[in-house]
């Protein structure tokens, strides 16, 4: 907890498309850790601790071991409301991501979780960068939702916006990408959850959507893919 902000590294949405390998259980940390497991070329890693039964003494030693060999450490406690396991209250849940801060170089918090304002604070504070999240696993909402998402991250002053939703037709993809385009200067992550997200979450990135989501070990959200797929689909829009 005594780490100091200017000595951090820091992390900020960069100008190509960065692939982030999701972490979701004890068992494929270990191997990261151990080399029996490989990163699949993610650019970050996030830890699910929301998902990962494990002390956060160990979490912090494993996030030690791997950012000592160059890898960002994105840190979600996920609420259970958005598709996460934290049953805590709001409160416990920041003093929580504290306890983790020396292991993170980036925070997410979800829009409209009560102390998002509180967390974006904090994180600035220590020079952590932090993702302000909003999740839909039933349907891709109204432009107008969308909309206010994207402004609420703005006003809450957060380094990228993440919206993932689930996409049930062309259509909706479609949808996603015209407002990915209306932001596409904007730091935003557009993420489709279903049986388009592979092919949507290629096409989003290659709209702009500065951040990509594959998982390492385990999918943890529906129509995931992996962190290799992605990276491999993507290799020639990682250039630049």
């Amino acid at each position: 907890m005594n780490e100091d902000p200017e000595k951090r590294a820091g992390w900020k949405p960069g100008g190509r498309p960065q692939v982030v390998g999701v972490v979701s259980e004890a068992a494929t940390l270990a191997g990261l850790v151990e080399g029996s497991c490989s990163s699949g070329g993610a650019d970050m890693i996030e830890l699910r601790v929301d998902l990962l039964s494990m002390p956060d003494d160990r979490l912090l030693e494993a996030a030690g071991v791997l950012r000592s060999r160059g890898l960002p450490f994105l840190m979600t406690l996920r609420d259970e409301a958005e598709g996460g396991r934290w049953q805590g209250t709001p409160q416990d849940k920041l003093q929580r991501l504290q306890n983790l801060a020396t292991g993170m170089d980036v925070v997410d918090i979800e829009l409209r979780n009560p102390i998002a304002g509180e967390v974006v604070r904090w994180a600035r504070s220590r020079g952590i960068a932090a993702i302000g999240s909003a999740h839909d696993f039933e349907r891709l909402p109204p432009d107008a939702d969308l909309q206010a998402w994207l402004e609420l991250g703005r006003t809450l002053g957060v380094d990228l916006v993440k919206v993932a939703a689930r996409l049930h037709s062309a259509a909706d993809e479609d949808r996603m990408v015209d407002m990915l385009r209306t932001h596409r200067d904007a730091p935003v992550c557009f993420l489709g959850m279903g049986p388009l997200g592979l092919s949507s979450r290629i096409r989003l990135v290659h709209e702009g959507s500065r951040l990509t989501y594959g998982y390492l070990g385990r999918a943890n959200a529906p129509g995931q893919p992996s962190c290799a797929e992605l990276v491999q689909a993507l290799a020639g829009n990682r250039s630049g």
